[in-house]
């Protein structure tokens, strides 16, 4: 199955550069990115920005949930 790549906006500034593009299965499952003690939630937004000359489905941060310790 072909990975689709997205764009993250919002959330922990923390998250910069390249750490802002990742690779999905769907569009309908939520991103999950581990950051400072907690998951960052993003989700599919439905918009699309261009980077690098592509455009790249936009997931917006969402929710923080804490890691169980």
């Amino acid at each position: 199955m072909d990975r689709i790549r997205v764009l993250l906006v919002g959330g922990p500034s923390e998250i910069t550069g390249e750490g802002r593009v990742r690779e999905v299965a769907t569009l309908s499952e939520a991103v999950k990115v581990v950051h400072g003690g907690g998951r960052e939630h993003f989700r599919y937004s439905g918009e699309s920005r261009e980077l690098h000359g592509a455009p790249l489905p936009v997931f917006r941060w969402c929710d923080r949930t804490k890691i169980a310790e």
